[in-house]
């Protein structure tokens, strides 16, 4: 069977979908002021599963195609838009990456969390990776996610090659709840680097390690509400806990 030129161009071209589809979505993102975003339904809903299921349910946002996510940062999703119809993305702050993989966790969005997660991985080496960061990620994303893991590993990482030294006995305790998971990764990094026949100095696990193996169906039915934490995560603390994403944190330097 003969392979029109433009079949190769829909399979690598996402935007193919818009092709014979007009229909719009809103979504209105943040609380005061809101942003008010027009989306395509076909890209938006092939991308999310969140929206995906918003749109196809009997509630309002299905019956009037308009979708709120009050408790999130207009800045944060904008990333998200753009990532969509190009993507890609440039950023170089670490905490807005960290939020944005948290959004796209929370949108059942594996193609821009796995876009964001290279970022992040490219950048971690050389970023001094914080015990409010960690334990942040940690309360909201999804058991064992792609960066949870990662950002386990880079600090057990950092603590086998010594650079870590600067870490306060106060940021220590701060890491209690996963200190136990330190030590682990920090054992099987170690094993990894043993069977690699890694010499000096050690080398950490590829990109290829990190990546979320859970369905789209499970990401949904574990999924809280925008703007609440799973489920399934320990009460580290009583108090909420925030990034802050006006702070200095770029990803070098």
């Amino acid at each position: 069977m003969e392979v029109s030129p433009s079949d190769d161009v829909r399979r690598s071209n996402p935007l193919s979908i818009l092709c014979g589809g007009v229909d719009m979505i809103e979504v209105v993102v943040g609380g005061d002021p809101a942003n008010t975003w027009r989306l395509h339904e076909n890209l938006l809903c092939a991308a999310s599963s969140y929206f995906k299921a918003a749109v196809s349910s009997r509630f309002s946002e299905g019956l009037n195609k308009k979708v709120s996510l009050p408790m999130d940062d207009n800045v944060i999703f904008m990333l998200f838009v753009e990532w969509l119809y190009t993507r890609n993305f440039r950023v170089n702050n670490m905490r807005t990456l960290f939020h944005a993989y948290v959004l796209g966790d929370r949108l059942g969005a594996p193609g821009f969390t796995s876009r964001v997660l290279d970022n992040i991985y490219d950048g971690i080496q050389w970023y001094e990776v914080k015990p409010d960061e960690v334990i942040w990620v940690i309360e909201n994303t999804m058991a064992a996610s792609a960066l949870q893991r990662l950002l386990i590993d880079t600090v057990a990482f950092k603590v086998l090659t010594g650079s870590l030294a600067t870490f306060s006995s106060a940021e220590w305790e701060a890491l209690a709840p996963v200190q136990n998971e330190i030590l682990q990764s920090a054992s099987k990094l170690s094993q990894w680097n043993v069977l690699q026949h890694q010499p000096r100095p050690m080398s950490r696990p590829p990109r290829t390690e990190y990546t979320d193996h859970h369905t789209i169906e499970q990401e949904y039915a574990h999924r809280p509400a925008i703007g609440e934490k799973h489920p399934d995560r320990p009460a580290i603390e009583a108090e909420s806990r925030e990034l802050d994403l006006e702070g200095p944190a770029p990803i070098f330097g």
